[in-house]
């Protein structure tokens, strides 16, 4: 049989428990909520749709990664998601085009997101997609585009 005290101390277990989940579902919303997928605010429709952190303009990605706007360690965050976003669309068109290897030739993810942190502040209302095709054609031209052997 359990006395009074046994009880007490089980429930003060199953309380710490809850109130630990409570906890980390709030941290985990949190962290969604602060990196959460983005939507087209352009008037620049792009040519396809594009899902995702960089599915947005880019004057959401230079307000995103300024530490003073959005804190060091969600701007490095930020930057990094944007980082690999891009990479993902570099990647996309690698294998949606059978005749290419890699369209950014020698170039680096760090490299992509650079030209796009640049071009970005250039160009405030133009979609990332957008931006992206032109550093595509921006390569075309520059013939750094590496074709299947």
């Amino acid at each position: 049989m359990r006395d009074d005290k046994d009880n007490y101390v089980i429930m003060s277990a199953m309380r710490f428990i809850h109130y630990t989940c409570i906890l980390l579902i709030s941290l985990f919303a949190g962290g969604c909520a602060t990196t959460k997928s983005k939507s087209f605010e352009s008037n620049e429709v792009a040519p396809f749709s594009a899902q995702g952190w960089g599915g947005t303009v880019c004057k959401d990605l230079n307000h995103d990664i300024l530490p003073k706007n959005v804190g060091f360690q969600q701007a490095v965050q930020n930057i990094r998601l944007y980082q690999s976003w891009a990479s993902g669309f570099v990647s996309g068109v690698n294998y949606a085009d059978n005749d290419v290897y890699d369209v950014s030739g020698a170039s680096t993810p760090e490299d992509t997101f650079i030209w796009l942190k640049d071009y970005c502040a250039e160009h405030p209302d133009v979609a990332i997609p957008v931006a992206l095709h032109e550093l595509l054609e921006i390569w075309k031209s520059e013939g750094k585009i590496l074709i299947k052997p």
